[in-house]
């Protein structure tokens, strides 16, 4: 595959000036010219044409715009653009500006989405950040106290061994994280990078025991909010489930896929939706949310119910992650305490050796 110097600038400024808050404000842009006498193409041209005048025909969003409009031939080669170019949930606000002209309030839901992922995402971070903090402190100085300090203070005391509890746990600490960091550190570093792959793609068995435990289970029930206001959002711009569930399935991880074919299949063969909807996705008190509506009432009625399900079971949601936080918290403030009390312990005790 040839790649240019040209393509290599595009790339670069796609990656630097078409980030998430770029793309909202671009589907947006898009939503405002979209109405009952604008088709899809027309309203793309607009917005092409007001981001040559606001910034320069040379912009980034210029070029992509023009790359949508070609790949509208075949909706194939439309979603393959969507998928390159804008983030999953964004590509799906776009699609209901395909479907429905007058969707700017379905796009302001969408984004309000993220936006409350990303705030649930920075709370957990902010929260963890100190704690981890303490822990790193305590893992540097046991280590540079078990392996720098303690060495020197026994050859000053003549070749005495310090044999204490904490300067022997300290030894071993020592052995098994420092002298094998090498081996540890890239270790601890590759699983962070990959376990946002690992959850997206791992469909094997034992993902349902998983999917208890998290952060799988906090992966799980954001797919569930998404999955509940986006079906109900592509509903509402005109699709049944089956539809729903293909355009979800286009621009969703694996894992989402396995879900989303479930429900297509039952969905196909006329199953009742209180056998199948929300299986193994959904959190048990969500599906007391919407029960009810699975029988006697409308599209419009359960499409309304499922995206008020997702937005009042965000509270239980962010009240079950505070729960768990809260615990790993003290749990990761008292290890690196304790890492720092056995560091000072080993002072402590290797002082009074020098005075023996």
């Amino acid at each position: 595959m040839d790649f240019s110097f040209q393509d290599f600038m595009f790339w670069y400024k796609r990656v630097t000036f078409f980030k998430t808050q770029d793309q909202i404000e671009y589907v947006r842009q898009l939503a405002s010219y979209m109405d009952g006498k604008v088709n899809i193409v027309d309203a793309l041209n607009y917005t092409k044409e007001s981001y040559e005048l606001t910034y320069s025909p040379s912009h980034v969003a210029v070029e992509i715009t023009q790359r949508l409009i070609d790949a509208q031939q075949t909706s194939v080669g439309f979603q393959g653009a969507l998928k390159e170019y804008f983030d999953p949930d964004l590509a799906i606000a776009f699609e209901m500006i395909r479907l429905n002209s007058k969707s700017t309030d379905k796009v302001n839901k969408v984004i309000s989405l993220m936006a409350k992922e990303k705030e649930l995402y920075r709370d957990i971070t902010s929260t963890l950040f100190m704690p981890a903090t303490i822990l790193l402190m305590g893992i540097v100085a046991l280590g540079v106290v078990s392996g720098v300090i303690l060495p020197i203070m026994e050859s000053r005391a003549k070749s005495t061994t310090l044999d204490s509890p904490e300067a022997q746990l300290g030894r071993i600490f020592y052995d098994i994280f420092i002298l094998n960091g090498y081996v540890i550190v890239p270790l601890v570093l590759m699983l962070f990078i990959g376990y946002k792959s690992f959850l997206k793609n791992y469909v094997k068995a034992g993902r349902r025991k998983l999917d208890a435990i998290w952060p799988f289970k906090l992966y799980r029930q954001f797919l569930s909010l998404r999955f509940l206001t986006l079906t109900g959002l592509l509903k509402q711009s005109g699709c049944d489930d089956k539809e729903a569930y293909a355009i979800l399935h286009s621009y969703g991880s694996k894992y989402f896929q396995v879900h989303l074919d479930h429900y297509s299949e039952s969905y196909s063969v006329g199953e009742s939706r209180d056998n199948y909807f929300g299986d193994g996705l959904l959190e048990p008190i969500q599906l007391i949310r919407i029960r009810r509506f699975f029988h006697g009432v409308n599209d419009k009625i359960f499409s309304a119910a499922i995206i008020d399900a997702a937005d009042s079971s965000l509270r239980d949601i962010t009240m079950s992650n505070r729960n768990f936080i809260n615990k790993l918290t003290y749990f990761l403030m008292l290890t690196g305490l304790m890492f720092l009390g056995l560091g000072v312990g080993i002072v402590i005790d290797g002082t009074a050796l020098s005075f023996d």
